[in-house]
């Protein structure tokens, strides 16, 4: 994840300033041993969609990340932070459905994951998470307050993910939507 001042310049509260970094708004590069100043974040196989939460002062905002074979995940934007990408998808090493939990030191779970393909509800054929987007509070119901929807493209699918004591849970929205993205 980059990130940029309307003019381009690079935000003060960046994580990577000072020694080792540089600029990279040139090339696209720097030099070997530096890191560019304009990332925010790392670790993203593919970052399809980001979605903003209007609800709280400040910035939050959610990261719909399309997993290779075997995790779909959404991950919280965090300054500095770092996914795991090549070496973790979703919550787990790559490509394994039982060496999961805590990541290793300087890594960053997601906040959700689900497996791709799961024969479980509610995300049956499942696959390739996709556009997502915070409820503005007030809009709809109460019980959707503080919710955010996502979709995933395979399954025509959309569901509602809310923060619980124990931490995100999701449950379907709508289905039988076809693909979209």
């Amino acid at each position: 994840i980059l990130r940029i001042t309307k003019t381009g310049g690079i935000p003060t509260t960046n994580p990577f300033r000072g020694t080792n970094t540089a600029r990279c708004s040139v090339s696209g590069r720097t030099q070997a041993g530096k890191t560019c100043q304009e990332i925010f974040a790392t670790g993203l196989r593919n970052p399809f969609r980001l979605g903003f939460d209007p609800n709280v002062t400040g910035t939050k905002f959610f990261i719909n990340d399309v997993g290779q074979n075997t995790w779909e995940e959404i991950d919280q934007g965090r300054r500095g932070a770092d996914y795991g990408w090549n070496t973790r998808e979703g919550e787990c090493a790559t490509g394994s459905t039982t060496n999961c939990g805590t990541p290793p030191a300087g890594l960053t779970n997601p906040i959700y994951d689900y497996r791709n393909g799961s024969g479980s509800p509610p995300f049956q054929n499942c696959s390739s998470i996709t556009g997502g987007a915070f409820v503005p509070n007030g809009v709809w119901a109460s019980s959707y307050n503080n919710s955010y929807l996502f979709a995933d493209f395979v399954c025509g699918k959309i569901f509602k993910l809310k923060r619980t004591s124990s931490g995100y849970q999701a449950t379907q929205f709508a289905s039988n939507l076809g693909s979209y993205s």
